[in-house]
């Protein structure tokens, strides 16, 4: 998975290509597809991996709470040095694969 993300971050979403992580990582082609079938859920599993995780909201809080509480995530994830890393990347390769909406 770093290496897929490597590539995202390098290059966009135009190099992440399964032959690209098999070079990368140095691991076989084989060993690529027992983990993901297609290059498409090698790219949802990299979105997934790398965007920012949110918790529920605490149904024991109040609303002010709550939303102050979502608002801090967001900021933290958005400060998050990895994050403003990939962000653009993942902007485009969202706009290429919309399912991943």
């Amino acid at each position: 998975m770093a290496a897929a993300i490597d590539l995202l971050v390098e290059g966009g979403p135009e190099a992440l290509t399964v032959d690209g992580v098999v070079a990368r990582s140095g691991v076989a082609k084989t060993t690529i597809y027992r983990h993901w079938e297609s290059r498409d859920d090698l790219v949802q599993a990299v979105f997934r991996e790398c965007a920012p995780r949110i918790a529920a909201p605490d149904q024991q809080q109040n609303f002010d709470e709550q939303l102050r509480n979502g608002v801090d995530q967001v900021v933290a994830a958005l400060a998050d040095e990895r994050w403003q890393r990939i962000f653009p990347a993942l902007l485009r390769l969202r706009a290429q694969h919309p399912e991943l909406a």
